[in-house]
């Protein structure tokens, strides 16, 4: 689970450098969040928090 995340947000950070779709990959960065920490628990909100994602919330 967590070697899917991480190439998960490898592909994000890629996407991000390449196209002015950022705030549509955030919003699936945190949809991805939500259904991931209620597998693993709060880890990766705390993760999205700390990247300064929280003013998309």
């Amino acid at each position: 689970m967590k070697k899917s995340f991480l190439l998960f947000f490898v592909i994000l950070l890629f996407d991000i450098g390449l196209s002015q779709t950022f705030r549509i990959s955030v919003v699936n960065l945190i949809e991805t969040s939500a259904v991931l920490s209620s597998l693993e628990g709060e880890k990766i909100v705390r993760i999205d928090t700390s990247k300064g994602l929280d003013k998309f919330y």
